[in-house]
């Protein structure tokens, strides 16, 4: 006697297959809903598959030996400028321009990176006699009897590709927010001094704005809140407001002076004493830099 337990199970693509049939449709044609009826049916083994692999690798993870890194940083200062001005020059007068000083720095990390200067530290270190650093560089130590040169030029290899030298993003960016800074605090000064007020908010534009770190790190030196327009090309939209007011577009400069909007506000989130702390180093250094 037939029961309901005893009658065959069905699964979707039984289902699915008696359909292509029905349908008039080949049972080994290609169809995306045969794979996703695949899918449906496996579900429970796919995820069992995925758990599994995510803990194989996560056991490999935790039983490989941990490695470690040592960064250090270095100051390169460009001396050209003492070097080429004469001496009844202004101190505040500048040899070159921004590409030069590019130009200069490429050239010292070019050279921080060149093989002669990894050469001459795996001589001082004496590293090519040293195991500990073939184990730490994860290489096989030179077999007994090789040539000398092979062994030199071998630890120059490992140590040019184990120290890269990259150039700090934003060196120019926090250069320009202590400049900025330090130019701010001074005008404040002259402005309290004749009897004005202190400046209590910053509006700036130009390309540089579009950086929210510089921004954020001007409002925190400042401890002045700092406006970033809809429209940060300022001289340009200047010159536009100029035709459209002769034109007859606009019809007052009040009328432009409502034009204006704010894309952005970056409020101060350092405290003051650490602010002053900063501008305190900041104006520690340029007093040593330009110290003769």
């Amino acid at each position: 006697m037939n029961t309901p337990f005893s009658e065959p199970r069905h699964s979707h693509l039984d289902d699915f297959a008696e359909e292509q049939q029905q349908g008039g449709q080949r049972p080994g044609a290609f169809d995306f809903r045969y794979i996703l009826a695949a899918v449906r049916a496996n579900l429970i083994l796919i995820g069992a598959l995925i758990a599994g692999a995510l803990a194989i690798a996560l056991v490999i993870t935790l039983l490989q030996t941990p490695r470690y890194t040592a960064t250090s940083s270095i100051q390169i200062n460009n001396q050209g400028r003492s070097i080429l001005k004469s001496d009844d020059q202004d101190n505040s007068e500048e040899v070159g321009n921004a590409s030069d000083t590019e130009r200069f720095l490429n050239t010292q990390t070019d050279v921080l990176r060149s093989r002669g200067l990894a050469q001459r530290v795996a001589q001082k270190l004496k590293l090519a006699s040293n195991p500990r650093f073939f184990v730490a560089q994860e290489s096989r130590e030179p077999a007994a009897g090789t040539a000398e040169t092979a062994v030199r030029d071998k630890v120059t290899t490992l140590l040019q590709r184990s120290l890269p030298v990259p150039m700090p993003r934003d060196s120019r960016i926090v250069s320009i927010a202590f400049q900025s800074a330090a130019l701010l605090h001074s005008m404040n000064r002259d402005a309290v001094a004749g009897g004005g007020v202190a400046v209590t908010e910053l509006r700036v534009d130009g390309g540089a704005c579009v950086n929210d770190l510089l921004m954020q790190i001007q409002a925190d030196l400042l401890g002045i809140p700092v406006v970033r327009p809809a429209v940060t090309e300022t001289t340009a939209l200047g010159a536009a407001y100029l035709a459209g007011l002769h034109a007859g577009v606009y019809n007052s400069l009040e009328e432009l002076s409502q034009q204006w909007r704010a894309d952005r506000t970056f409020y101060p989130t350092l405290p003051r004493e650490q602010a002053q702390e900063r501008m305190d180093r900041w104006e520690r250094a340029v007093r040593q830099a330009t110290a003769r």
